[in-house]
């Protein structure tokens, strides 16, 4: 057995590694943190999307889903702040943004929602309904139903496994998927040891980054 003791990183040829465990699922090491951040990543105030990036959060909402976010949308043209669309939209849950008639749907319904440009919002969606800004916008007729696939941040996942093209111009402060009361997804915009921007996931102790060819920014 490898005495771990007093070990602050451990490195392989694929990157470096943030947990081990053993056949057992045991945890025998873990990168030591600072914070909400393991030593060598630096917190941002937000993670900014120029529309061409996507970030996967490999959780497949239900009915039982809550998603919260604080955000700033720079384009007032239609885009995805997130979302995974099912066939007739049966089981796709959206946060899509436009000035007055943006879909915000949610396992078989939708409610449209205006959100300025330009403005830092909080919204919480879920079966209930969408609280932006304090706001509440309920729903009605929720199903019992899981989305086809995993959701994703600054776009959708299409009925094809591919990328919606209306891609989110604008800033992500912060953002959080609940399954039921168990938190599922936790982001912390931050930067790497090499400077690429993105989330650690705060649930999972793994570093999102843009699933594209281009990029994330940050500030």
């Amino acid at each position: 057995m490898i005495d771990f003791t007093g070990v602050t990183a451990v490195t392989i040829p694929e990157g470096a590694v943030v947990r081990i465990t053993d056949a057992a699922g045991t945890v025998l090491w873990e990168k030591p943190t600072s914070g909400n951040l393991p030593t060598g990543y630096t917190p941002r105030e937000y993670i900014e999307f120029t529309g061409k990036q996507a970030v996967d959060t490999v959780v497949i909402p239900d009915s039982n889903t809550r998603i919260e976010s604080v955000f700033v949308r720079k384009s007032t043209d239609t885009r995805y702040l997130y979302g995974v669309l099912s066939t007739d939209h049966t089981a796709s849950v959206t946060a899509y943004l436009a000035t007055t008639s943006g879909n915000w749907r949610y396992c078989g319904t939708t409610k449209t929602l205006g959100v300025s440009a330009n403005v830092k919002h909080t919204a919480s969606q879920d079966r209930n309904g969408v609280v932006l800004d304090g706001t509440l916008t309920s729903y009605s007729g929720v199903s019992n139903v899981t989305a086809p696939k995993s959701l994703v941040i600054g776009s959708a996942r299409n009925t094809s496994g591919g990328l919606e093209s209306a891609f989110f111009v604008g800033l992500i402060y912060g953002f959080k998927m609940y399954n039921g009361d168990a938190l599922a997804a936790d982001y912390v915009p931050c930067s790497d040891p090499d400077g690429v921007f993105g989330f650690w996931d705060k649930v999972t102790s793994t570093f999102k980054s843009s699933i594209t060819d281009t990029p994330l920014q940050g500030g």
